[in-house]
């Protein structure tokens, strides 16, 4: 009668409550998968969700599916969330032949796609994210409704970032796909972020608080926030609210994103100088005509007056130089 159980079997007899209200605390804490996790989560992740193929095993940690909207019960389960079904409803759908699922792999199926921002379970209007301590079980609850993804003017962010950042835009934005694109955009992050951690170090090894050093820690900051939220559509949101504008976001990261290398070239070129005016010849030269040029010259401006800027690389390169002679002396 249930041909496929055996092949999404659960290791593990019922669950406690409690393993429920750990698992549904930790989601909105931290990486349900990590190594960190309360043993009831590590349970449901070896004991359900890995066998269910909800999740992955990645060395001591575990990974949610990359494609959920792809997986077997998931595709289950999707042509009844177009009329808000109840959680009964679903329930039994799902017992049925031929999968059989019992309760506590229907539970979990349920909250881990709820974390993942694809369905929300409601009660009198709220989301069982807020009343699962009070109403653990989603049998408890009115409805099952589809996932609320991106707005408008969000998805349009969403898009200039992908474009901006050489990420692949989808044909249609389902909210897999937004997550997607989102989980690239945040490998872009990641990316970005070990070059400037490893440029504003230097930075801070020449003894410089420069604007340029706030403004790469800036960035890094901004960066930072796609990492917040329970799942990557909270943690954009966050991103989004922070950069303010997705367009000017992009134009600074890719202004400083080239900085780094040309950083070392004009460090090379700044202990050239240095050495040029180093000798005597020209420090203490005779000629007066040549004092007087190197008067005019004066003293070069510390790399904490020199900012970003987007001008021609030209000028730019000339102002940095003469910025780095300074703390070098």
């Amino acid at each position: 009668t249930y041909p496929m159980f055996e092949r999404f079997a659960p290791v593990h007899g019922p669950l406690p409550r409690e393993a429920y209200r750990q698992f549904m605390q930790f989601a909105g804490e931290g990486n349900l998968g990590s190594a960190e996790a309360p043993d009831f989560v590590k349970l449901i992740c070896e004991a359900y969700l890995l066998p269910m193929g909800l999740m992955q095993r990645r060395g001591s940690e575990y990974l949610v599916s990359s494609r959920l909207d792809q997986h077997e019960l998931v595709q289950l389960l999707t042509p009844l969330l177009d009329h808000h079904p109840s959680p009964r409803r679903v329930y039994e759908h799902l017992a049925a032949p031929v999968y059989g699922l019992v309760p506590d792999q229907i539970h979990l199926l349920l909250l881990t796609l709820l974390i993942q921002g694809e369905i929300d379970i409601l009660k009198a209007g709220k989301s069982f994210r807020e009343s699962y301590d009070a109403l653990p079980n989603p049998l408890q609850y009115d409805q099952i409704v589809p996932g609320s993804g991106l707005n408008v003017n969000q998805l349009r962010d969403l898009q200039v970032l992908c474009e901006g950042f050489d990420i692949k835009v989808p044909s249609q934005w389902s909210i897999s796909a937004q997550k997607r694109a989102i989980g690239q955009l945040k490998n872009a992050s990641r990316r970005q972020r070990d070059v400037l951690n490893a440029f504003h170090s230097k930075l801070q090894g020449l003894g410089e608080t420069s604007a340029l050093s706030r403004e790469v820690e800036s960035c890094i900051q901004r960066w930072l926030a796609l990492e917040k939220g329970e799942h990557e559509l909270q943690g954009f949101q966050q991103f989004l609210f922070e950069i303010g504008s997705a367009a000017g976001f992009v134009a600074k990261a890719s202004e400083l994103a080239v900085l780094p290398a040309q950083f070392d070239s004009l460090l090379r070129e700044t202990q050239r100088y240095r050495h040029l005016f180093g000798f005597p010849c020209v420090a203490h030269c005779h000629d007066t005509q040549v004092t007087e040029d190197l008067k005019k010259i004066g003293s070069p401006p510390s790399l904490a007056d020199v900012g970003v800027s987007t001008s021609g690389g030209g000028n730019r390169s000339s102002r940095m130089t003469s910025g780095l002679i300074g703390p070098l002396k």
